[in-house]
């Protein structure tokens, strides 16, 4: 990985195993990165999203590619839409919400999320 985070947090990785996606909260960015499976290795950095204001912390992807970030101090997630870069946001019932865990409408796990 790099250097010169403040606060470096979650990384989740693309459905399909090639992309890596970390949250940078401090700066309130999600960098997006080439990842190689069979080496183990990141390359290509490059800003996915930035929240000024905001804070990115725990990330998600569901079962579309999306990414959900929790956003730090926000009390909501929000879902990036890989493909139109456009996003959505759910407001949370707590001011902190440092996790996102996202398993789609089917389960139940969302309801239970922890603040």
């Amino acid at each position: 990985m790099e250097s010169g985070y403040v606060n470096a947090n979650e990384k989740v990785w693309g459905l399909d195993g090639t992309l890596m996606y970390h949250a940078d909260t401090s700066r309130g960015t999600i960098w997006e990165y080439n990842y190689d499976p069979s080496a183990g290795t990141i390359s290509g950095r490059r800003i996915f999203v930035t929240q000024p204001g905001e804070s990115p912390d725990g990330l998600s992807i569901d079962q579309d590619g999306n990414i959900i970030a929790a956003m730090y101090g926000g009390g909501c997630l929000k879902i990036f839409r890989t493909e139109a870069m456009s996003w959505a946001r759910l407001i949370c019932q707590f001011p902190i919400r440092i996790a996102a865990f996202w398993q789609g409408r089917s389960c139940t796990s969302r309801l239970h999320m922890m603040g």
